[in-house]
């Protein structure tokens, strides 16, 4: 490819209204930014001059830079088309992009990275609103019926002991002729009906369930090395995060990481730890995802949530924002709890939905 064809592809790029970015591909799996097209610098505030020539590590903050660098090098791996959802703040703040990393080949050898992003900042605050609302509702429906259930159950005693008083008058009644006959059978029948009509309503109550979003596949490192990389830009804490995919809710599963990894690099000392693994019970299958922290720890006063499943560990939830987290796993089906730290001092924020290692 001639010098003259790259400059007109390039002002080919600056005329498509999405964000696009091309990269050079050094040795040793190195990276420098060739172009950003005039989308990229509308929408990132990145401009074209203070890119050309650099690697990530150059303009970015190294937490950040690492999480890239890391999917051009999968995009380079695998030797195919690379799609994923990031969170990267940038000069314009924190946006949402979901990001295309394609292959240029010179031959047989991968000389570039063409990527192309989508802004679905939008679409992912819907999403997790959504989600939080979702568990919101679900919350007051299974308060509902709970109600329902009790206040039919109250009414079923009474309705069946009315039914056996109307059968034994019935018993060896004599009918004089004054239609007190027809009016004990219409009292049993009015009840049998009325607790045919108690039944009807608790199944249609039952049916009136909320759907939780499908399980999806989630690249566990990578949703956590995103929320590092803005949570900690600078790297001021030494975080350790798992390799590997889990299927789970993936909405539910950012928001919570979101605020437990919030809590934890700002309450740390100096380490963080993210770990994962996963239990099968008679319920289902479930992952038990553990942050923890070298910092103070949780006093006995400002304790923020019960113990262990099944512990005799008490507390009420208050403060540190983990009383709609704890709503929102508790909908579906799961536990927040607090542990002891994996290092010598601090806390250990533990919760368990449903999902599985993959």
């Amino acid at each position: 490819m001639t010098m003259s064809s790259v400059i007109y592809s390039e002002e080919i790029l600056d005329s498509i209204e999405v964000p696009i970015f091309v990269l050079d591909v050094l040795p040793a799996e190195k990276f420098q930014f060739r172009k950003l097209n005039r989308r990229h610098e509308q929408m990132s505030g990145l401009k074209q001059e203070e890119v050309f020539g650099k690697s990530p590590y150059d303009f970015l903050p190294a937490r950040t830079a690492d999480t890239i660098t890391k999917n051009y090098r999968k995009c380079l791996s695998s030797n195919a088309a690379y799609t994923y959802e990031e969170n990267i703040d940038l000069s314009t703040g924190p946006i949402w992009w979901q990001t295309t990393l394609s292959p240029i080949r010179t031959g047989d050898v991968i000389t570039g990275i063409i990527g192309i992003a989508t802004d679905i900042t939008e679409f992912k605050e819907t999403q997790f609103k959504q989600a939080e609302s979702n568990a919101k509702i679900k919350a007051l429906n299974d308060d509902l019926s709970l109600f329902t259930s009790t206040a039919a159950h109250d009414l079923r005693g009474p309705l069946r002991q009315i039914g056996l008083i109307v059968e034994m008058i019935s018993e060896g009644f004599e009918d004089l002729g004054d239609g007190k006959t027809e009016l004990l059978a219409k009292a049993g029948d009015m009840t049998q009906k009325a607790l045919s009509q108690i039944d009807d309503m608790l199944s249609y109550a039952r049916s009136l369930t909320l759907d939780l979003a499908p399980h999806q596949t989630v690249d566990l490192q990578h949703i956590c090395s995103d929320l590092v990389a803005i949570l900690d830009p600078l790297s001021k804490k030494s975080v350790s995060l798992p390799n590997c995919q889990v299927t789970t809710d993936k909405a539910a599963l950012q928001i919570v990481l979101r605020n437990l990894l919030d809590n934890a690099i700002k309450f740390s000392k100096s380490r963080v730890a993210v770990l994962v693994d996963e239990i099968a019970d008679r319920d289902g299958e479930w992952l038990v995802i553990k942050v923890s922290d070298d910092g103070k720890g949780f006093g006995s006063k400002d304790h923020p949530i019960g113990g262990a499943p099944h512990s005799d560990a008490q507390g009420a939830v208050h403060g540190f924002g983990l009383a709609a987290v704890k709503q929102l796993i508790e909908v579906r089906g799961g536990t927040l709890w607090v542990d002891d730290s994996e290092f010598d001092k601090g806390a250990t924020i533990c919760f368990q939905i449903p999902g599985q290692i993959i």
